[in-house]
């Protein structure tokens, strides 16, 4: 069983003409509880976003939260799912809220692959997300 408490801070390093980032520095706070064992784990989490004032837009703090839960399939594999939601940042807009599921491998002691897939919940997400993970850690730290 454990309890995380993570602090964020996202620095206005986007292109606003381009459409990346908002030119504010936002930062968010979120605890998370959860178990984690040898065949598997659960976690639901809860934080708070504090946003950054942006010139021209009215943005609002809000909170978020989200679920997931994973499973050992064998001994370097885990499959996975999670769920996602949030506050929007403006004012009328609808919540952001999502769903994903995972794959990860183990190829060494050192590298892990995984893959992952979602969909949105509301009209304010992603209809559909993918990606590709390649971690390594060294066994120094």
């Amino acid at each position: 069983v454990y309890f995380d408490v993570t602090g964020r801070v996202r620095l206005p390093t986007g292109d606003e003409d381009r459409g990346f980032g908002v030119g504010a520095t936002d930062y968010t706070v979120l605890g998370e509880f959860g178990n984690s064992g040898e065949t598997g784990g659960v976690y639901a989490n809860a934080g708070w976003r504090f946003l950054g004032d942006r010139t021209g837009t009215e943005r609002e703090d809000g909170a978020q939260a989200g679920v997931g839960a994973w499973l050992r399939v064998n001994e370097g594999a885990r499959i996975g799912a999670s769920a996602s939601w949030r506050e929007a940042s403006s004012q009328g807009n609808d919540d952001p809220a999502s769903a994903s599921v995972f794959w990860s491998q183990r190829l060494s002691d050192n590298l892990r692959l995984s893959i992952n897939a979602g969909a949105g919940l509301s009209e304010a997400s992603a209809d559909y997300t993918g990606g590709v993970r390649l971690t390594w850690r060294s066994d120094r730290f």
